[in-house]
């Protein structure tokens, strides 16, 4: 689906296919113990019950109690696609091997993001 993004186009949203969903589902179940290893005691996401919560509650009483403390928000243009998908695979080969087939699997050929715009035409 495309959602429209302001005056430069549309923001795409990709919909996984079902089986590879799964599958990722189950690998993240049976290598969590090493995700949060990995990401260290840093992070609020991993395994940490209303982790975003944690952090949000967290943020707000520094801000009361430190009132020269400000919160900087950023928002990078595609930074998603400006990561490199070999140094992020070498970081999972490094705590997470198990994960590097699947990985490989997903990774292996470029994925063509397809939408209709109307009832007789794809756009690419």
């Amino acid at each position: 689906m495309a959602i429209p993004k302001g005056t430069s186009g549309v923001r795409p949203i990709v919909i996984e296919d079902p089986l590879n969903k799964m599958v990722a589902h189950c690998l993240c179940e049976s290598v969590i113990d090493n995700v949060v290893k990995a990401c260290g005691p840093n992070q609020l996401g991993n395994k940490i019950k209303c982790g975003v919560e944690i952090g949000v509650h967290t943020i707000r009483n520094l801000l009361q109690l430190h009132k020269d403390y400000v919160v900087v928000c950023l928002d990078s243009v595609n930074a998603f696609n400006a990561v490199s998908a070999q140094a992020c695979l070498q970081e999972v080969s490094n705590h997470i091997p198990l994960a590097v087939p699947f990985l490989n699997s997903m990774l292996a050929m470029p994925t063509d993001v397809i939408f209709h715009d109307n009832v007789n035409e794809a756009c690419f």
